[in-house]
C-alpha cells in the first residue's frame, strides 16, 4: 500500500516535469522497474535490451537524452589536443551572480562513455549550474591526461562564467565508476569544494583489481603493470587524499559486481583518519550505477546548496 501511494505521488510529478533516473528509482537500487520508470510497456520493452524486466542507467540513457533539457553550451571545446575535449553546460533559467557548479564526469573504464548521458541536468531547477564533460580515453592518452582534461574543463568553465558576468561560488565534482575516481582525484588536487563518487575504484594497485582489469589498467598506466605500480598509486584516490577543507560523499551499492563496495569503505576510513569530512552511503543490493534514488538525490541537493554541507 505504501509503495502504491508513493507511486501515485510520483506519477503526478512525472506529468509536471522531466524526471531523472534517480528520481524515478524509488527503491534506490540503481535499476528501474516498469512501474518506477513511468514509461509505456512498449517503450520499456524497447529500452530493456537485456530483457531482464529492469532498466539500467545505460538502458534508460536513450530515453533520457531525448527528453532532457538542452544545454546552454553544447560541445564547447576546452582543449585543442583531441575532439574528446568538449563539454556541455546547463544553466538555471535565471542565473544568479554566484551559483554552485555541479561537474559530472561519466564512467566507462576510462575508455568509453559520453557526456550526453548526464543524469543530473535538472539540478538547474534548483539554481545550480551543471556541466558534463568528455575526456581523452586511455587508448589515446595515458593517465594523468584524463585528470588534466577535467582540470582544463574547469578552467574553461570558470572563464566562461566570468565572460557571462557571474561566478561559481562552490564547485562539486561528481562521477560514476571511472568518473568517480576522477572526481576524487580532482579533490586530491584541491580543485573543487565537494567530491561525490558513485561506485568508484579507489585502489588501482589492489592485486585482484589488477588481474581483473589488467588490459584497461595497462592502457591507463603502461605495460607491464608490475613496472608501473607507482603510476597506479598516483591514480588511486586512496593514496591521494584532498585537503581537510574538502567534503566527500561516497555512494556504493552493496550488490555492485564491478567495483566492490569495500573500496568505498576503505576510502571513507582513510579520509576520516586524515581529518576530512566524509559521508558514506551504502545502498543495500544496489548495482554499479547511480544508486540511492530520491533519498540520495535530495542529499546531493542539500550538499550542493549548503555551503557547510549539512543535511
Amino acid at each position: 500500500m505504501r509503495y502504491i501511494l508513493l507511486w501515485i505521488l510520483f506519477s503526478s510529478s512525472l506529468a509536471l516535469a522531466q524526471t531523472s533516473f534517480m528520481e524515478r528509482d524509488l527503491d534506490g537500487n540503481g535499476r528501474l522497474t516498469l512501474l518506477e520508470s513511468g514509461l509505456s510497456a512498449e517503450e520499456f520493452a524497447r529500452l530493456d535490451e537485456s530483457g531482464n524486466g529492469e532498466l539500467s542507467l545505460g538502458e534508460f540513457e536513450d530515453h533520457w537524452t531525448r527528453i532532457a533539457p538542452a544545454p546552454d553550451l553544447r560541445d564547447a571545446p576546452y582543449g585543442r589536443e583531441s575532439s574528446r575535449q568538449v563539454l556541455d553546460l546547463y544553466l538555471p533559467v535565471e542565473p544568479s551572480d554566484q551559483m554552485p557548479l555541479f561537474l559530472w564526469i561519466h564512467g566507462g573504464s576510462w575508455r568509453e562513455g559520453d557526456k550526453q548521458a548526464c543524469p543530473f541536468q535538472t539540478f538547474t531547477r534548483h539554481g545550480i549550474a551543471v556541466a558534463s564533460l568528455n575526456y581523452r580515453f586511455i587508448d589515446k592518452a595515458r593517465f594523468p591526461a584524463q585528470l588534466d582534461d577535467c582540470q582544463s574543463a574547469l578552467d574553461f568553465l570558470q572563464e566562461e562564467a566570468r565572460r557571462r558576468g557571474f561566478q561559481f561560488d562552490r564547485i562539486t565534482a561528481c562521477g560514476l565508476s571511472a568518473g568517480g575516481q576522477l572526481s576524487l582525484m580532482m579533490a586530491a588536487r584541491g580543485l573543487v569544494d565537494n567530491a561525490i563518487a558513485f561506485g568508484a575504484p579507489v585502489d588501482l594497485t589492489h592485486p585482484g583489481g589488477r588481474e581483473r582489469f589488467r588490459k584497461n589498467l595497462e592502457l591507463l598506466a603502461g605495460s607491464p603493470l608490475e613496472e608501473h605500480l607507482e603510476t597506479l598509486k598516483a591514480a588511486s584516490p586512496l593514496f591521494n587524499l584532498g585537503p581537510r577543507t574538502m567534503r566527500y560523499l561516497l555512494i556504493h551499492g552493496t550488490g555492485d559486481r564491478t567495483i566492490p563496495y569495500q573500496q568505498s569503505q576503505q576510502m571513507a576510513a582513510a579520509l576520516a583518519e586524515h581529518g576530512v569530512t566524509v559521508e558514506l552511503i551504502l545502498q543495500a543490493g544496489g548495482a554499479h550505477t547511480v544508486v540511492g534514488g530520491p533519498v540520495v538525490w535530495n542529499r546531493l541537493l542539500a550538499l550542493l546548496k549548503d555551503v557547510n554541507g549539512k543535511k
